[in-house]
């Protein structure tokens, strides 16, 4: 229902031209930030089980493999409510790399300076994606919710025409 010739929508509700969520508050940005650097996180986890299970032959990290993997699918689509896919997407496989590699390189206990550069060039991507994003332009008047739409045809036009 429509109140004051003001659309009334959830908490958080997804619009129609993105998909995405709007963050209603500063801080809510901030969780799928968290969400997606966590997602990453567990990707780079999943990867390094993926190597324990010795070609899945090992049924206790075949287990890890199988949860971190279902947990960091989770983590990474629910970022995307509130981030660009595209952004999400490179971002998480930036940290993902980077855990990957630093991981690699911890354990060969080589610090090879062309593989750091090229990770520094790959996360310099990823921070240059969030900063060319562009703010979303601020909703129209007017315009008719989901909820506004299943009302009937005289509520739509009352609505359109911002009573």
């Amino acid at each position: 229902m429509v109140t004051s010739g003001r659309r009334s929508e959830p908490s958080g509700a997804a619009t129609r031209r993105t998909g995405r969520r709007v963050p209603r508050e500063e801080g809510e940005e901030m969780k799928y930030w968290l969400l997606l650097f966590l997602a990453g996180i567990l990707q780079t986890v999943w990867i390094i089980a993926l190597r324990q299970t010795q070609g899945f032959t090992r049924f206790g990290p075949i287990v890890v493999y199988a949860a971190v993997g279902l947990a960091t699918t989770v983590c990474l689509s629910r970022s995307f409510e509130g981030i660009p896919v595209s952004t999400a997407y490179t971002v998480w496989m930036g940290v993902s790399i980077l855990g990957s590699a630093v991981i690699d390189m911890a354990a060969s206990r080589s610090l090879d300076l062309t593989r750091v550069v090229c990770i520094l060039l790959i996360l310099g991507g990823a921070v240059g994606l969030k900063l060319a994003e562009k703010p979303e332009p601020a909703k129209a008047p007017g315009r008719i919710t989901e909820s506004a739409a299943s009302s009937g045809p005289s509520e739509n036009r009352e609505i359109e025409q911002g009573r």
